[in-house]
C-alpha cells in the first residue's frame, strides 16, 4: 500500500511542525483502485491510484483523474484531466525503447518535452523543500576568453557548497544558470532559510579567484505568505529552464538540486463525468473554497481539465456555528 496521506488545506503547515492533523484520504474518502473491466483492457492499474469510496462507476469509458503532487514542506499541485483508464493501462504495458540515445536521435519535440519536465521538476523541488530565498551568484568577467563554461560553474558551485558545509551552513537548494546576452552566465539558486551574506561572500570570492571577483545577493519577499513565497520563487527560478532551449548541450542537466525526495504522486479517479463537476468534487474533498478555486485554477484550452496549486487563499471558511 502506498502512502496517500495528504495534508488538509487548513492545516498545511503540519509538515513543518506547526500543528494540525493530516486528512487520511484512505479511511475518510478513498479506497484503493484495483479493477478495470476485463473486456476493456488490463485488470490492474499501477499503485497509487484511488477512487471515491462510494458512487464510482467502473463501467464509464472516460474518467476524470486528479493527479496530486504533494510537497514535504506542505501544499500540493493538482492536474485534473479526463482519461480512458483502460487505454492508459494498455499503454503502460506496451514495450518501450531502452538504452542511451545518440545525439542525432533527439528531435525538436524531445527537446521541448525534456525542457518541460525539467521545469516542472524544478518547480516541484523548490516547493517541496520549502525554499524561501533567492541566492544570486555572479562572477566578474571582462574578456570572452575568460568566461566560465557551464562545467566551470558546476565545479565552482560544488566547491562553494563544500566550503559552506565546512563552515556549518548546509544549503538546501535548486540552482539554475542564466545566460547574459554577451554569452557569460550567472546563477540563481532557490534556498531554504537565513544565511550570513558577509560570510558566504568570502567563500564565493575564493571560488572566483580572489576578493571582489564575484558577488553574492540574497533576497526574500517578506510581504507574502509562506505558500505564496514558495510558489513565486518556484515560478521565477523555473522560467530560466525555458530560456535554455537553444543553449543546453545534449544530455546535459539543466539544473542542480541538493538531495531531496518528492512524495509519491497520488491519482484519484473521481465520480464526476464533467470538468466543472470534477473541480467541485475536489474542492469538497480537499476543503477548498470553490469560488476562489474557480478563479485561480488554470483551465486547459480543451475545456476538459484544470491545473491548480494550493494557496492559503483557497482555504474554505470555517463553519460559523
Amino acid at each position: 500500500m502506498v502512502d496517500v496521506t495528504i495534508l488538509a488545506p487548513n492545516v498545511q503547515h503540519c509538515a513543518t511542525g506547526i500543528g494540525g492533523n493530516p486528512l487520511d484520504l484512505i479511511n475518510g474518502h478513498l479506497t484503493e483502485y484495483t479493477h478495470i473491466p476485463v473486456d476493456r483492457g488490463t485488470p490492474t492499474p499501477p499503485k497509487g491510484w484511488f477512487k471515491p469510496r462510494f458512487g464510482h462507476d467502473p463501467q464509464q469509458v472516460w474518467h476524470y483523474v486528479a493527479k496530486v503532487q504533494r510537497f514535504q514542506s506542505g501544499g500540493y499541485e493538482v492536474t485534473l484531466t479526463r482519461q480512458d483508464l483502460a487505454a492508459l493501462a494498455a499503454l503502460s504495458d506496451a514495450p518501450r525503447a531502452t538504452g542511451k540515445r545518440e545525439q542525432g536521435e533527439q528531435n525538436e519535440n524531445d527537446v521541448i518535452s525534456s525542457i518541460m519536465r525539467s521545469k516542472r521538476r524544478v518547480r516541484h523541488l523548490i516547493k517541496s523543500m520549502g525554499c524561501d530565498r533567492l541566492l544570486t551568484l555572479t562572477k566578474r568577467e571582462n574578456e570572452a576568453s575568460a568566461y566560465w563554461s557551464t562545467d566551470d560553474w558546476k565545479q565552482a558551485w560544488d566547491r562553494f557548497n563544500r566550503a559552506c558545509k565546512k563552515m556549518g551552513v548546509a544549503l538546501s537548494y535548486v540552482a539554475v544558470l542564466e545566460r547574459h546576452k554577451k554569452g557569460n552566465y550567472h546563477m540563481h539558486a532557490a534556498i531554504v532559510g537565513h544565511i550570513n551574506v558577509k560570510h558566504i561572500r568570502q567563500i564565493w570570492w575564493a571560488c572566483c579567484g580572489g576578493r571582489g571577483l564575484g558577488n553574492v545577493d540574497v533576497k526574500m519577499r517578506a510581504d507574502l505568505s509562506v505558500h505564496q513565497r514558495r510558489a513565486g520563487l518556484a515560478k521565477y527560478v523555473s522560467k530560466y529552464i525555458t530560456k535554455q532551449a537553444n543553449q543546453s548541450e545534449f544530455n546535459k542537466k539543466r539544473y542542480w538540486p541538493s538531495r531531496h525526495k518528492l512524495p509519491d504522486l497520488l491519482r484519484i479517479i473521481l465520480r464526476a463525468d464533467e470538468a466543472q463537476a470534477a473541480l467541485s468534487e475536489l474542492a469538497s474533498t480537499f476543503g477548498l473554497d470553490l469560488d476562489r478555486l474557480k478563479e485561480t485554477a488554470y483551465s486547459f484550452e480543451s475545456g476538459l481539465g484544470f491545473w491548480f496549486s494550493y494557496d492559503d487563499c483557497l482555504d474554505a471558511p470555517p463553519v460559523p456555528f
